[in-house]
């Protein structure tokens, strides 16, 4: 798919993406860009010239310069959304717990807003009455990404429920440059 470009005293009047409808019109040009690598957060691309005494016109794209304190920004805004969407892939990928000594509890645990709530709603129940909110302190199913498990004691669900906050914590940090986002796999006991 090429450009083209409609010219009418030697200034260009439209340009368009699709060949004009009627190609038979000396006023319509093939065209192509010319578009020259930008550093990035430090360049930007000026206005286009077209130069219509070429055949295709050419379409060319002055490179300026941004000031140092717009580049800053750019550069600092650009790795701010880079973050967040790292943050917003690690919240979406769950995080994968296996337990060796508990293979029942090994899943992928979400980690949307209600998804972390709810943890934290029965862990702070287990500490408050040291019973699962189900009233059966033997064993209470948990839906995961994978599939439901169930936890067969009070300390297999708080060692789940504190991997998940450790895990949300650091990402939560390197979202906002203090340190790195951790793999999104641990083993609890």
């Amino acid at each position: 798919m090429g450009l083209w470009v409609q010219v009418q005293n030697n200034q260009v009047t439209a340009c368009i993406d699709t060949p004009p409808v009627t190609t038979n019109d000396p006023n319509w040009k093939p065209a192509i860009e010319i578009k020259p690598a930008l550093k990035p957060y430090v360049e930007y691309y000026g206005q286009a010239v077209f130069d219509t005494t070429q055949n295709p016109v050419t379409i060319t794209y002055p490179v300026l310069e941004w000031d140092s304190t717009t580049a800053a920004r750019n550069e600092a805004d650009a790795k701010a959304q880079e973050a967040k969407q790292a943050y917003a892939s690690a919240i979406a990928n769950g995080l994968i717990i296996t337990s060796a000594s508990t293979p029942a509890i090994n899943g992928t645990y979400a980690l949307e807003d209600s998804d972390i709530a709810n943890l934290n709603a029965e862990a702070s129940f287990i500490s408050n009455f040291q019973e699962f909110t189900t009233m059966n302190t033997n064993a209470l199913p948990w839906i995961t990404m994978t599939g439901v498990v169930t936890f067969p004691s009070l300390p297999s669900f708080m060692s789940v429920a504190k991997a998940v906050a450790q895990y949300v914590s650091a990402c939560k940090l390197a979202a906002n440059g203090i340190g790195t986002f951790p793999a999104n796999t641990v083993q609890v006991p």
